[in-house]
């Protein structure tokens, strides 16, 4: 059987390497893998041109200092490839314009209960947006590439601050809300809100990885009068708590894009380039969007929380365990 292994468990296996032909690189979540495969590699052909490989793979235990659980079984194999094929076409039927895409999952692979799943990413071109407030450490003294965008497309950082809701929230925020609408929960956070940088506005394209944290609700989509998708809603990963939307709703807005929104506030201030006044009209300019958005796709009543809402991280935020708030600062 061939069935890639991740590199931290390789030694287990000797006589096998992840990649015949070509070159792999682990990626920040640990269980990812960037995978570029050459001639010779079982795998060669199936990214097309412009287009690199990664794989998901398998952790049977837990890492130190890296919450939840890494394992990739059956259910979450199926779910992904599954979402992979509906998604994207789900999406394209919201009526409000979103620029949302989804990575998809090629392939998925099962050996028992262990899984591994292939996604096509761009080669280039595209970045995680923790990248955009982020220094690169190859060259830490860099200005961070969202306040070289910012002051390239403003010119000034008070034209940047009342700016920052339709040129940073808004790309992100519809991307949340149009998977609500269509009733899926997406969490575009740091790392799998992926953005393809613009030339006339700081982001072009948003796209979506990660088809695991997707969790699927029926009950919105009813409501909005839309019919049933093609999805096996006996899944258990697929329909985690399906019972309460404003949970995943606050969850998804308020922890997820909201903390890349706030670490963009705090990288704009730390280096200089917004000072105590830009931070005011910013934050004020990012809750106006987020506010007019909701508003805009009808879902105010899942955004009825108020402004602190309990949340437990353990495991992901069930909401099981009280004791750990967060602050819905843009709304």
């Amino acid at each position: 059987a061939l069935f890639p292994v991740h590199p931290l468990v390789e030694p287990a296996f000797p006589a096998d390497r992840i990649v015949t032909a070509g070159r792999f690189a682990v990626s920040a979540s640990y269980r990812t893998v960037f995978y570029e495969p050459g001639p010779g590699d079982p795998f060669y052909g199936l990214a097309g041109p412009g287009e690199s490989l990664m794989l998901k793979l398998h952790l049977d235990d837990v890492l130190p200092g890296i919450a939840g659980d890494r394992r990739l079984t059956p259910a979450k194999v199926a779910k992904c490839v599954a979402l992979s094929r509906e998604l994207p076409e789900v999406l394209s039927t919201c009526p409000r314009p979103h620029g949302l895409e989804v990575m998809r999952e090629r392939l998925g692979l099962l050996l028992g209960e262990r899984g591994a799943l292939l996604r096509v990413v761009p080669r280039a071109g595209v970045l995680p947006m923790f990248s955009f407030y982020s220094r690169d450490a190859r060259d830490p003294g860099q200005t961070p590439i969202l306040i070289e965008r910012l002051d390239k497309l403003t010119g000034s950082p008070a034209q940047a601050a009342a700016a920052l809701g339709e040129l940073l929230a808004r790309p992100l925020v519809e991307g949340v809300l149009a998977g609500f609408q269509q009733g899926f929960s997406l969490e575009l956070h740091g790392q799998n809100a992926v953005a393809v940088p613009g030339t006339s506005r700081l982001i072009d394209r948003v796209l979506f990885r990660d088809l695991e944290s997707v969790v699927y609700f029926p009950g919105l989509r009813e409501r909005q009068g839309l019919g049933p998708v093609a999805l096996d809603t006996s899944d258990p990963e697929l329909m985690q708590d399906p019972r309460d939307p404003v949970r995943w709703f606050n969850r998804n807005l308020d922890h997820d894009v909201g903390r890349i929104l706030r670490w963009s506030l705090i990288v704009l201030e730390r280096e200089g380039y917004f000072g105590p006044p830009e931070i005011r009209r910013a934050t004020a300019a990012l809750r106006q969007t987020v506010r007019t958005l909701v508003r805009e796709f009808g879902l105010n009543d899942l955004a009825r929380q108020g402004r602190w809402l309990p949340y437990s991280r353990s495991p992901y935020g069930n909401g099981r365990r009280p004791g750990h708030y967060y602050r819905t600062w843009f709304r």
